[in-house]
């Protein structure tokens, strides 16, 4: 199956439901190609001689780009904030025998608990990644949230406290005690806190930085 590397969302499978007339489904993966999601779910429609179904998809597939972003901030993370990101999105004491990349690549975009960004190093950073509950919050598809500067998740009087923010983390490669307000698409105001911003770095080249709170850590205001 080929895979598209030059960007972090670009594969969505399409699935065939095998209807039986025992009502049991076998679901079979048969080909991959890009396709845009506005509401980040894909319907596909099988057809058979007695049977239509629809089958969503709400997860972008594991390719080998969203594999490799997602352990960028697990090794960043271990390496600037000193412990394992995957605490916050597994229950190591149960599922430690399934650290496998792709189920914590899943396990971290379908998490709807804790909310997981990261943006570029443009000159005014775009987000480059958000998982589910980071695009529930601020109310927008994936395909918009990866369209927008990070900048715009913040109110324009909030500048100069996220541009301090940045410079902090640029300095110290993390903090762990951020709190904000930002905004979401529809212009209601929250405030998040407890939250660790830090450096996304490979080959020890500052890449982008990432955020990461619980969805509890967030007030609306």
């Amino acid at each position: 199956m080929e895979e598209n590397v030059s960007e972090v969302w670009p594969v969505t499978e399409v699935v065939v439901l095998h209807l039986h007339s025992n009502s049991s489904s076998d679901i079979s993966t048969t080909i991959s190609y890009t396709v845009t999601c506005p509401s980040n779910t894909m319907h596909v429609v099988v057809l058979s001689l007695l049977f239509v179904a629809t089958f969503s998809l709400s997860v972008p597939a594991a390719n080998t780009s969203l594999r490799q972003h997602t352990d960028l901030m697990r090794s960043s993370y271990r390496d600037f904030v000193g412990s394992s990101l995957d605490d916050l999105f597994v229950d190591t004491d149960t599922d430690s025998d399934t650290d496998v990349i792709g189920d914590i690549t899943t396990a971290m975009y379908t998490s709807p608990t804790t909310i997981l960004l990261s943006h570029d190093t443009q000159p005014s950073p775009v987000f480059n990644y958000a998982n589910l509950a980071a695009q529930k919050l601020f109310k927008l598809a994936l395909s918009d949230m990866l369209r927008m500067e990070s900048k715009d998740s913040a109110q324009p009087v909030a500048q100069s406290e996220r541009a301090e923010l940045l410079k902090r983390v640029t300095t110290n490669n993390c903090i762990t005690d951020y709190s904000g307000i930002r905004v979401d698409s529809t212009g209601a105001l929250f405030k998040i806190s407890k939250a660790t911003v830090f450096n996304l770095s490979s080959s020890s080249k500052v890449v982008g930085q990432a955020c990461v709170f619980k969805l509890s850590d967030v007030e609306y205001l």
